[in-house]
Parts: structure tokens; C-alpha cells; sequence
């Protein structure tokens, strides 16, 4: 089986694992990505997050990705599930940590305050070991605890709600920022937001996609912005594809969107030319707006 992997122009096919009807020996799939990850194989794409009124790039979120030898992209999901399964989650975690973090301090010379999101799994929120290794990572790269955001989301936590809970204390302890993502997907919700000390909220793609279509998901949209605003939480919509999505955020105040109509997910030597570009539409030598459309 294989399932679609990106959008618009761009259209790349993604080996699936979880289909009974291939040959393909799960233990050998579980060694392949282990011995990726000893080696580093793992890449990490990164896409921009700006502010809504300004257009200026705020956050990167880091995104995981691996291209298995000899058999091509396999979907970012299936790569958490196999981990997840096999024991490796933290030393995904760790490794994207490191390749974020790293990332993020040869961008910060030049746009300092960037700040950057890893995703964390549900295995990894109530790994002993995880606060100690972001606090490491932290260290080792002098990053300052507020640049880097973790996402989770609800899914993610509901077997031990009060696991989850310290673990994210003590992150939130050492001045790094949590987020949750997916909000408004049906799993993301209001009691969530009463369990978790949050700082930010990412609005889902799916109510976005639709947010000028819909009145009940562009309601949906503005009480969630509202609602974040009252709590002192940041937000951030996903998904955004098109300018009448980001005008109507604007007029709603929210804080920040990520999307295709800024970029797609960036490898590292491209972001570098991406936000080179986008240097010099803030200096005011692009001829534009920073809020326009690049292709990527």
C-alpha cells in the first residue's frame, strides 16, 4: 500500500508498514530504523511559523522524517508507531531534539528571539528520562529554555493524566514552552486545557481549511482565540493555504499561522535560502509584503 505524503504540486509516495497485505517483516523495518538513528539517518524538515499581523517568522516547527534505504519515505506516523513499539521513542526524541536545536542556533545570529517545536510522542511524556535529556540538549547547545516549544496532544496523554501533568511542570519548570496541537480536531478540548499548564494553543488544520466556508468552524476559530487570550495562552492556526484564510485570523488576533501559503516543510539548506529571502521582504528590499505566498 501506498499513501500520499505532501500537497498541491508536490505529491510524494510513502511506503506504508501497518498493511497486512505487503511482505515486509516488521522486526527487519524496527532494525533499519534503529540502526538510522545510531547513524543519524534520521532528517529533520522544518516548517516556518509567522506572525499573523506581521508576517515576520516567529517559530520553526521541527518535522521528523526518514527515508528508509533501498524503499523510500515512510510516513512520519508509522516511524512514532514502529518506535513506540520497539523501544526507540526516546532516542527519536533525542536525536530530532538535537538536529532542532542545532538548527536553531545558526539561525538565531540573524533572527534572534526564533524560537523552535518538537513534537513529543505519547510514549515520551511519561519517560523519566525526558526532562533530563531536554535539559541536556539545552545546555549543550546554550539555547535558552523559552526557544524551544514542545507540542503534544490530547491523545497523547490520556492513560496518566497525572504523569503527564509533572513531566510537563517540570519542563514548564526549566523555562521551556508546552503546547497543545491539534486543537479543535476532536481530540484537543476544553478539559484539556484545565488538566495542562499550557502556554500556547495551535489551532487544528482541518477547522482552518475551512474557516471561510464554514460559520460554525470560523465560530469555532474566533472563541478559541478568544478563549486563549483570556487564559494568556498564544495561538497558533495550522494549515493556512490561502490569503482570505490569514486576513480573517488577522481580524480575529491571532498570533501566529503556519501553512503552505507561507511554506512547506523546508530541509535544512533550504530553509537557509528561505529565510535569507524572507531577510530581505522584512528589510523591505523583497518589493512586498511578508505576508505573501512563496513557493517552496
Amino acid at each position: 500500500m501506498q499513501a500520499v505524503f505532501g500537497r498541491t504540486s508536490r505529491v510524494v509516495e510513502v511506503t506504508s508498514l501497518l498493511d497486512t497485505s505487503t511482505s515486509v517483516p516488521f522486526d527487519l523495518v524496527a532494525h533499519d530504523l534503529r540502526v538510522a538513528i545510531h547513524q543519524h539517518a534520521v532528517d529533520v524538515v522544518y516548517q516556518p511559523i509567522v506572525d499573523a499581523q506581521t508576517g515576520e517568522v516567529r517559530h520553526l516547527e521541527a518535522l521528523l522524517r526518514w527515508h528508509r534505504v533501498g524503499h523510500g519515505p515512510v510516513a512520519p506516523m508509522e516511524v512514532i508507531a514502529l518506535a513506540e513499539a520497539n523501544g526507540l521513542m526516546m532516542s527519536l526524541t533525542a536525536l530530532v531534539l538535537d538536529r532542532a536545536l542545532s538548527q536553531l542556533v545558526q539561525l538565531q545570529d540573524q533572527w534572534p528571539g526564533l524560537a523552535v517545536s518538537v513534537n513529543l510522542a505519547a510514549s515520551s511524556l511519561t519517560e523519566i528520562d525526558l526532562v533530563d535529556c531536554v535539559a541536556a540538549a539545552l545546555a549543550r547547545h546554550h539555547v535558552t529554555p523559552s526557544a524551544l516549544i514542545l507540542e503534544l496532544t490530547e491523545g497523547g496523554i490520556s492513560t496518566d493524566i497525572g504523569a503527564v501533568r509533572r513531566v510537563t511542570s517540570s519542563l514548564r519548570a526549566l523555562g521551556v514552552r508546552i503546547a497543545v496541537d491539534d486543537y479543535g480536531s476532536g481530540q484537543a478540548s476544553i478539559g484539556f486545557l484545565r488538566q495542562i499548564e499550557f502556554d500556547l494553543v495551535k489551532i487544528d488544520r482541518s477547522i482552518v481549511a475551512t474557516l471561510s466556508t464554514s460559520r460554525i468552524d470560523a465560530a469555532i476559530v474566533r472563541t478559541t482565540i478568544d478563549l486563549a487570550k483570556s487564559l494568556d495562552l498564544e495561538v497558533v492556526a495550522e494549515g493556512v493555504e490561502t490569503r482570505e484564510e490569514i486576513e480573517i485570523l488577522r481580524s480575529y488576533g491571532c498570533n501566529f499561522a503556519q501553512g503552505y501559503f507561507f511554506s512547506r516543510p523546508l530541509t535544512a539548506r533550504h530553509l537557509d535560502a528561505w529565510m535569507a529571502e524572507r531577510k530581505l521582504t522584512e528589510n523591505g528590499d523583497g518589493g512586498s509584503s511578508p505576508l505573501r505566498a512563496h513557493n517552496c
